[in-house]
Protein backbone atom coordinates (compact mmCIF):
# COMPACT_ATOMS: atom_id res chain seq x y z
CA UNK A 1 0.00 0.00 0.00
CA UNK A 2 1.05 3.63 -0.46
CA UNK A 3 1.43 4.12 3.29
CA UNK A 4 3.69 1.06 3.60
CA UNK A 5 1.45 -0.73 6.11
CA UNK A 6 0.63 -3.79 3.99
CA UNK A 7 2.13 -5.76 1.12
CA UNK A 8 0.67 -8.17 -1.44
CA UNK A 9 2.70 -11.08 -2.80
CA UNK A 10 2.03 -13.57 -5.61
CA UNK A 11 3.79 -16.94 -5.40
CA UNK A 12 4.58 -19.30 -8.27
CA UNK A 13 2.01 -21.77 -6.92
CA UNK A 14 -0.78 -19.19 -7.31
CA UNK A 15 -0.96 -18.19 -3.65
CA UNK A 16 -1.86 -14.54 -3.03
CA UNK A 17 -1.03 -13.22 0.43
CA UNK A 18 -1.65 -9.88 2.11
CA UNK A 19 1.01 -9.09 4.73
CA UNK A 20 1.48 -6.75 7.64
CA UNK A 21 4.53 -5.00 6.19
CA UNK A 22 5.75 -3.63 9.50
CA UNK A 23 5.70 -6.97 11.33
CA UNK A 24 6.39 -9.03 8.15
CA UNK A 25 3.50 -11.32 9.11
CA UNK A 26 0.81 -12.77 6.80
CA UNK A 27 -2.69 -11.43 7.42
CA UNK A 28 -4.76 -13.54 5.00
CA UNK A 29 -4.79 -15.10 1.53
CA UNK A 30 -6.89 -14.00 -1.42
CA UNK A 31 -8.68 -17.18 -2.45
CA UNK A 32 -9.01 -17.63 -6.21
CA UNK A 33 -11.87 -20.12 -6.72
CA UNK A 34 -11.86 -23.55 -8.31
CA UNK A 35 -9.17 -25.01 -10.51
CA UNK A 36 -7.64 -21.56 -11.10
CA UNK A 37 -6.39 -21.31 -7.53
CA UNK A 38 -3.01 -22.71 -8.63
CA UNK A 39 -2.64 -20.35 -11.60
CA UNK A 40 0.20 -17.90 -11.11
CA UNK A 41 -0.97 -14.29 -10.72
CA UNK A 42 1.54 -12.01 -12.44
CA UNK A 43 -0.26 -8.67 -12.17
CA UNK A 44 -1.03 -7.36 -8.66
CA UNK A 45 -1.66 -3.87 -7.27
CA UNK A 46 -3.29 -2.00 -4.40
CA UNK A 47 -5.68 0.88 -5.02
CA UNK A 48 -4.29 4.30 -4.07
CA UNK A 49 -6.21 4.31 -0.76
CA UNK A 50 -5.24 0.72 0.04
CA UNK A 51 -8.80 -0.57 0.40
CA UNK A 52 -8.86 -2.62 -2.81
CA UNK A 53 -6.51 -4.96 -4.65
CA UNK A 54 -6.46 -6.21 -8.23
CA UNK A 55 -4.93 -9.47 -9.49
CA UNK A 56 -4.56 -11.05 -12.91
CA UNK A 57 -2.51 -13.92 -14.22
CA UNK A 58 -2.16 -17.13 -16.16
CA UNK A 59 -5.84 -17.97 -15.67
CA UNK A 60 -6.62 -15.10 -18.09
CA UNK A 61 -8.83 -13.43 -15.49
CA UNK A 62 -8.73 -10.08 -13.71
CA UNK A 63 -10.23 -9.84 -10.21
CA UNK A 64 -10.86 -7.02 -7.75
CA UNK A 65 -10.69 -7.73 -4.02
CA UNK A 66 -11.53 -6.03 -0.74
CA UNK A 67 -7.99 -5.59 0.57
CA UNK A 68 -9.20 -5.27 4.17
CA UNK A 69 -11.28 -8.48 4.35
CA UNK A 70 -9.90 -10.51 1.43
CA UNK A 71 -13.34 -10.96 -0.15
CA UNK A 72 -13.76 -10.74 -3.96
CA UNK A 73 -15.70 -7.77 -5.32
CA UNK A 74 -18.04 -8.02 -8.30
CA UNK A 75 -17.49 -10.21 -11.33
CA UNK A 76 -14.20 -11.52 -12.77
CA UNK A 77 -13.00 -9.74 -15.92
CA UNK A 78 -11.74 -12.05 -18.68
CA UNK A 79 -8.84 -11.65 -21.10
CA UNK A 80 -8.35 -13.92 -24.10
CA UNK A 81 -4.86 -14.92 -22.91
CA UNK A 82 -2.66 -14.60 -19.82
CA UNK A 83 -2.39 -11.26 -17.99
CA UNK A 84 1.10 -9.99 -17.14
CA UNK A 85 0.28 -6.65 -15.48
CA UNK A 86 -2.67 -5.02 -13.70
CA UNK A 87 -2.70 -1.54 -12.14
CA UNK A 88 -5.09 1.02 -10.69
CA UNK A 89 -5.36 4.52 -12.09
CA UNK A 90 -4.19 7.31 -9.72
CA UNK A 91 -7.81 8.15 -8.80
CA UNK A 92 -8.61 4.47 -8.13
CA UNK A 93 -11.58 4.40 -10.52
CA UNK A 94 -10.04 2.43 -13.38
CA UNK A 95 -8.00 -0.75 -13.64
CA UNK A 96 -5.69 -1.28 -16.61
CA UNK A 97 -4.53 -4.75 -17.63
CA UNK A 98 -1.82 -5.80 -20.08
CA UNK A 99 -2.04 -9.24 -21.64
CA UNK A 100 -0.53 -11.72 -24.02
CA UNK A 101 -3.49 -11.24 -26.36
CA UNK A 102 -1.50 -8.12 -27.47
CA UNK A 103 -3.97 -5.75 -25.79
CA UNK A 104 -4.11 -3.29 -22.91
CA UNK A 105 -7.65 -3.00 -21.56
CA UNK A 106 -9.38 -0.58 -19.19
CA UNK A 107 -12.08 -1.54 -16.69
CA UNK A 108 -14.42 0.30 -14.35
CA UNK A 109 -13.65 -0.58 -10.73
CA UNK A 110 -17.29 0.08 -9.82
CA UNK A 111 -18.95 -2.06 -12.50
CA UNK A 112 -16.11 -4.39 -13.61
CA UNK A 113 -17.05 -3.56 -17.22
CA UNK A 114 -14.58 -2.74 -19.97
CA UNK A 115 -14.80 1.01 -20.58
CA UNK A 116 -12.11 1.86 -23.15
CA UNK A 117 -9.58 0.46 -25.54
CA UNK A 118 -8.25 -2.00 -26.11
CA UNK A 119 -4.88 -0.50 -26.99
CA UNK A 120 -3.55 -2.94 -29.56
CA UNK A 121 0.12 -3.88 -29.85
CA UNK A 122 1.97 -5.94 -32.48
CA UNK A 123 3.08 -8.47 -29.85
CA UNK A 124 2.06 -9.32 -26.26
CA UNK A 125 1.79 -6.29 -23.98
CA UNK A 126 3.82 -6.98 -20.86
CA UNK A 127 3.36 -3.81 -18.84
CA UNK A 128 1.11 -0.79 -18.35
CA UNK A 129 1.58 2.24 -16.08
CA UNK A 130 -0.39 5.43 -15.54
CA UNK A 131 1.49 8.69 -15.19
CA UNK A 132 1.13 9.94 -11.59
CA UNK A 133 -1.12 12.80 -12.74
CA UNK A 134 -3.39 10.33 -14.57
CA UNK A 135 -3.12 12.13 -17.91
CA UNK A 136 -0.91 9.60 -19.67
CA UNK A 137 -0.39 5.87 -20.02
CA UNK A 138 2.84 4.04 -20.79
CA UNK A 139 2.78 0.52 -22.21
CA UNK A 140 5.64 -1.93 -22.65
CA UNK A 141 5.57 -4.58 -25.36
CA UNK A 142 7.45 -7.71 -26.34
CA UNK A 143 8.48 -5.84 -29.51
CA UNK A 144 11.01 -3.97 -27.30
CA UNK A 145 9.15 -0.66 -27.43
CA UNK A 146 7.53 1.65 -24.88
CA UNK A 147 4.54 3.66 -26.08
CA UNK A 148 2.91 6.77 -24.60
CA UNK A 149 -0.88 7.20 -24.85
CA UNK A 150 -3.32 9.96 -23.93
CA UNK A 151 -5.42 8.73 -20.98
CA UNK A 152 -8.52 10.62 -22.15
CA UNK A 153 -8.58 9.85 -25.88
CA UNK A 154 -6.54 6.61 -25.67
CA UNK A 155 -4.63 7.78 -28.75
CA UNK A 156 -0.86 7.35 -29.10
CA UNK A 157 1.40 10.34 -28.43
CA UNK A 158 4.61 10.68 -30.41
CA UNK A 159 6.88 7.83 -31.44
CA UNK A 160 7.66 4.68 -29.42
CA UNK A 161 10.85 4.44 -27.39
CA UNK A 162 13.16 1.70 -28.64
CA UNK A 163 14.70 -0.51 -25.96
CA UNK A 164 17.21 -3.36 -26.22
CA UNK A 165 14.92 -6.20 -25.11
CA UNK A 166 11.44 -7.26 -24.07
CA UNK A 167 10.01 -4.64 -21.71
CA UNK A 168 9.52 -6.20 -18.27
CA UNK A 169 8.64 -3.17 -16.14
CA UNK A 170 7.92 0.57 -16.20
CA UNK A 171 7.97 2.53 -12.94
CA UNK A 172 7.48 6.24 -12.22
CA UNK A 173 9.15 8.31 -9.55
CA UNK A 174 6.61 9.55 -7.01
CA UNK A 175 6.83 13.16 -8.25
CA UNK A 176 6.24 12.01 -11.85
CA UNK A 177 9.37 13.68 -13.23
CA UNK A 178 11.07 10.42 -14.24
CA UNK A 179 10.28 6.84 -15.13
CA UNK A 180 12.49 3.77 -15.32
CA UNK A 181 12.33 0.82 -17.69
CA UNK A 182 13.79 -2.68 -17.35
CA UNK A 183 14.33 -5.27 -20.08
CA UNK A 184 15.10 -8.90 -20.79
CA UNK A 185 18.68 -7.88 -21.60
CA UNK A 186 19.23 -6.78 -18.01
CA UNK A 187 19.18 -3.08 -18.91
CA UNK A 188 17.59 -0.43 -16.71
CA UNK A 189 17.25 3.13 -18.04
CA UNK A 190 15.84 6.28 -16.44
CA UNK A 191 13.89 8.64 -18.68
CA UNK A 192 12.65 12.22 -18.40
CA UNK A 193 8.86 11.90 -18.27
CA UNK A 194 8.31 15.25 -20.02
CA UNK A 195 10.80 15.01 -22.89
CA UNK A 196 11.06 11.19 -23.08
CA UNK A 197 14.85 11.59 -23.27
CA UNK A 198 17.17 9.17 -21.42
CA UNK A 199 18.67 10.48 -18.20
CA UNK A 200 22.23 9.36 -17.53
CA UNK A 201 23.66 6.01 -18.53
CA UNK A 202 22.21 2.53 -18.45
CA UNK A 203 22.30 0.25 -15.41
CA UNK A 204 23.38 -3.23 -16.51
CA UNK A 205 22.54 -6.53 -14.80
CA UNK A 206 23.30 -10.18 -15.47
CA UNK A 207 20.09 -11.77 -16.74
CA UNK A 208 16.64 -10.25 -17.05
CA UNK A 209 15.88 -7.11 -15.05
CA UNK A 210 12.37 -8.11 -13.97
CA UNK A 211 11.14 -5.31 -11.71
CA UNK A 212 12.29 -1.77 -10.98
CA UNK A 213 11.03 0.86 -8.55
CA UNK A 214 12.08 4.25 -7.16
CA UNK A 215 12.53 4.96 -3.48
CA UNK A 216 9.87 7.33 -2.03
CA UNK A 217 12.26 10.30 -2.28
CA UNK A 218 13.28 9.37 -5.83
CA UNK A 219 16.96 9.26 -4.96
CA UNK A 220 17.48 5.51 -5.35
CA UNK A 221 16.39 2.75 -7.67
CA UNK A 222 15.80 -0.90 -6.71
CA UNK A 223 16.06 -3.59 -9.38
CA UNK A 224 15.00 -7.24 -9.03
CA UNK A 225 16.62 -9.70 -11.44
CA UNK A 226 15.79 -13.19 -12.63
CA UNK A 227 18.61 -14.56 -10.45
CA UNK A 228 16.72 -13.80 -7.20
CA UNK A 229 18.84 -10.77 -6.44
CA UNK A 230 17.95 -7.13 -5.75
CA UNK A 231 20.35 -4.30 -6.47
CA UNK A 232 19.92 -0.74 -5.24
CA UNK A 233 21.42 2.13 -7.24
Amino acid sequence: TRDGSRALTAANDGRLTVWNAGMVEPLFDLEVPGENRRARQRGIDFSPDGTLAVTGGLDQTLRIWNAITGEPIGEPMPHRRAIDCAVFSPDGKIVASAGRDTSVRFWSVETQKEIAGPLQHPMPAGWVAFTPDGRGILTGCWDQKVRLWDARSYEPIGWPLNLDGVVHCISFSRDGRFFATSTSKGTVQIWDAKTLAPVGGEYQHAGDAMQVCFSPDGARLAVATCFDSIRVW
